[in-house]
């Protein structure tokens, strides 16, 4: 396997992929100025405490009658003959 292609076309075709790819990336990162998103205050004006939105966290989901119908996985139970062999690394 070669790491330079054969023809001289396929050549200079990586060369311009390779040159415009380059030429992307320092064109995008030192000579396009990109502000921050529209709507949200600068990381300085978010002094409410450890959150973003202040320390109190809404838990009113917990008294919905849609997430009080959710129940849990019940427990896996197995039977003797269902065992297999003993795990060797667990003991």
């Amino acid at each position: 396997m070669q790491f330079l292609p054969e023809t001289k076309g396929k050549k200079i075709l990586h060369l311009l992929l390779l040159l415009g790819a380059v030429g992307g990336i320092v064109y995008f990162n030192f000579f396009v100025k990109v502000g921050a998103p529209r709507g949200l205050p600068p990381a300085a004006v978010l002094d409410k405490g450890l959150l973003p939105f202040g320390d109190k966290i809404d838990t009113g989901f917990l008294e919905n009658e849609k997430f009080k119908a959710l129940r849990s996985v019940p427990s896996l139970e197995v039977r003797d003959d269902e065992l297999g062999k003993l795990n060797p690394f667990g003991q």
